[in-house]
């Protein structure tokens, strides 16, 4: 919630764009349900998108990024569509 606080005042704070996307990837790989492990990596995902937009040269924002594919590729039930994801990224 405090990182959402810092977006709310500040929203080109890359610092907290990026542990918001983490955060979001943490809790959607714990989730149990398939909804909501969808649910937070897409969430995840729009953060990290975020995060490049801000920054696409700022070594957190490639980490991010990379670590929410990670993710995706580790859980998504169709392979090919996260690889796919990752080629046009």
């Amino acid at each position: 919630d405090k990182y959402s606080e810092v977006l709310v005042i500040q929203p080109s704070n890359l610092q907290a764009t990026v542990k918001i996307a983490e955060l979001w990837a943490n809790i959607a790989r714990r989730a149990e349900k398939i909804f909501d492990l969808n649910q937070g990596l897409k969430k995840a995902r729009e953060f990290a998108n975020k995060a490049m937009q801000l920054d696409s040269g700022s070594v957190e924002a490639l980490w991010v990024k990379a670590y929410v594919h990670r993710h995706f590729a580790e859980t998504e039930f169709k392979k090919d569509d996260a690889a796919e994801e990752l080629r046009q990224w």
